[in-house]
């Protein structure tokens, strides 16, 4: 389950996936989650501060869970990260996921087509997760150049009036049924959205064939995914550095640092 969360992530970087200790993706989009670190095996206090400098320029975020060594958090909070949240694992064998929700007559969740116009898909999830307006178009070139395999990642939106108001993926790797970027417009929450889009992406894993899927939950989610059935398996611990004193140390942040996360590209 891990693993299908380090590559989701991986494969959104622009730049070659990391073969050292510590796995960096980065996007140039100025949005904490959209740069990182997402695994750490052993490494040295040199080396953590060597990916700290190279994320300088941007607002970014280090995951922390059980598949980085032991003294991970530990290392990295002494070499002046801050822990900002800890976000739930949640996992279901898709046999034993609640009934579909209740359709409605305002709104429908479809499957978009490989090649289907991206572009509104972006911008309804960038409202959610709280991205700047000026930087949907760079968001947009980020989705168009993900790595995925073919049939890897397949995206969900729901639609009301012929406009998209929320959106959901399924990412599948290592057998595993990921969900991703559930989200919904603050105009159209409290309707049953996000449940049917999480349902819908749990689904065509099923269809797949896939037993289990997992996600990690905002707290805005949690309820959510605890009535389809999902359960805590495991956690991560988010870390982020404060701009100001890595510009002491020479860094060039110039953007604010990681929000608490009560809206994300995680459910």
């Amino acid at each position: 389950m891990l693993a299908n969360c380090r590559q989701y992530w991986l494969n959104y970087s622009q730049a070659p996936h990391s073969d050292g200790p510590i796995a960096v993706y980065r996007t140039g989009v100025p949005h904490h989650q959209l740069n990182g670190v997402i695994h750490m095996n052993a490494a040295s206090a040199d080396e953590i501060r060597e990916v700290v400098s190279q994320l300088s320029d941007l607002p970014s975020v280090w995951w922390v869970g059980p598949d980085s060594y032991p003294t991970a958090a530990e290392d990295v909070i002494n070499a002046g990260a801050k822990l900002s949240t800890t976000l739930p694992v949640m996992a279901i064998q898709l046999q034993n996921l609640a009934q579909r929700p209740i359709p409605s007559p305002h709104w429908t969740v479809v499957r978009l087509q490989e090649g289907a116009a991206l572009f509104p898909w972006v911008q309804s999830y960038s409202e959610a997760v709280g991205a700047r307006k000026e930087d949907i178009a760079t968001m947009l070139r980020v989705e168009q150049n993900r790595s995925d395999a073919p049939g890897q990642l397949t995206r969900f939106a729901a639609f009301s009036d012929g406009e998209i108001v929320g959106t959901s993926e399924l990412f599948v790797h290592e057998g595993i049924a990921g969900i991703y970027l559930v989200s919904t417009k603050k105009s159209h929450r409290c309707r049953g959205i996000g449940t049917a889009l999480t349902h819908a992406a749990c689904m065509a894993g099923r269809e797949l064939g896939l037993d289990v899927a997992t996600l990690q939950a905002s707290s805005s989610g949690y309820p959510i995914y605890k009535k389809l059935g999902f359960e805590d398996v495991a956690s991560y611990d988010l870390l982020t550095f404060d701009p100001a004193k890595v510009l002491e140390e020479g860094g060039s942040v110039d953007a604010a640092p990681c929000p608490e996360p009560t809206t994300s590209f995680f459910g």
